[in-house]
């Protein structure tokens, strides 16, 4: 593997140090190799990330402090044809994959994914008498989205009865994903999905007496319903059964159905209390 990382930080204290700024930047690109049984399988897998973070932080008095951050986080992977380096004594050492009765699995073509994380985050402490109170929010927003056309467009899953089989060049099955099972025409494997969250929580230190601490909490969490992201995306798809007292009367009517989301509604009622002693 091949890669470097680059990172920026700056810190700065103003308004008589009741205020502080904190900016990072990292920057990390690499370049890996895959190795497959089978050398038409072998490739490399590039990738980078890119992450910045923002932090202000404000001090209102010795005992009430606010801090403020924002987050951005960037990542880019494929999978390439480019060669790779093979091992040849790889078999000999963890035996051979074409054994009859297997399968072999590899990604003959380009993949290519991105990822997104945008976050905002603030938390404010108030010390008050024997109390270290602490409330906090926190919003997101994440995306995902993967091109799996050119490596799902070969046979990906292939499988042999044996090995006369195997050198005769005859599988008994194999997948091909890019063959749509509603109209039998070919079907870009194109997958993205995004979804926005939200947290809120509050706790309480509190300091019983001086051989006793108690930690008192509550957190709230909406976890969203993730939609599809990214430029000609597939849709969500959901099982629909049918009529039917029985599975398997439900299952003998069922019906697959595009979906603009995930899940029938929000994961929003998440709620965990937490008590502890020290």
């Amino acid at each position: 593997m091949n890669g470097y990382q680059l990172n920026i930080r700056l810190d700065q204290y103003f308004n008589g140090g009741k205020d502080r700024i904190y900016a990072d930047f990292m920057y990390m690109p690499q370049n890996s190799q895959f190795l497959w049984w089978h050398s038409g399988y072998n490739g490399t897998t590039p990738s980078w990330a890119r992450y910045g973070n923002l932090n202000y932080t404000h001090s209102f008095s010795g005992s009430l402090v606010n801090q403020a951050s924002i987050t951005w986080q960037r990542y880019r992977t494929a999978f390439t044809g480019n060669a790779a380096e093979v091992i040849p004594f790889l078999t000999l050492i963890f035996g051979s994959p074409f054994s009859p009765g297997t399968s072999y699995f590899g990604s003959p073509g380009l993949d290519v994914g991105k990822e997104h994380n945008y976050t905002l985050r603030d938390d404010l402490t108030w010390v008050w008498g024997n109390h270290s109170f602490k409330f906090g929010f926190q919003g997101a927003h994440n995306d995902t989205w993967t091109d799996d056309t050119a490596a799902r467009a070969h046979p990906t899953d292939v499988f042999f009865s044996g090995w006369p089989q195997f050198f005769d060049d005859s599988p008994f099955n194999y997948d091909l994903a890019t063959l749509s099972a509603k109209t039998g025409q070919f079907l870009p494997q194109l997958f993205g999905a995004q979804v926005a969250n939200f947290s809120l929580y509050a706790q309480d230190d509190w300091r019983v007496t001086s051989h006793l601490k108690l930690t008192l909490g509550l957190r709230w969490d909406d976890y969203g319903n993730p939609s599809a992201y990214g430029l000609h995306a597939l849709p969500f798809a959901q099982v629909f059964p049918g009529s039917g007292s029985t599975l398997a009367q439900q299952m003998a009517g069922a019906s697959v159905k595009t979906v603009t989301n995930a899940f029938a509604g929000r994961s929003a009622n998440n709620i965990l209390p937490r008590a502890g002693f020290a």
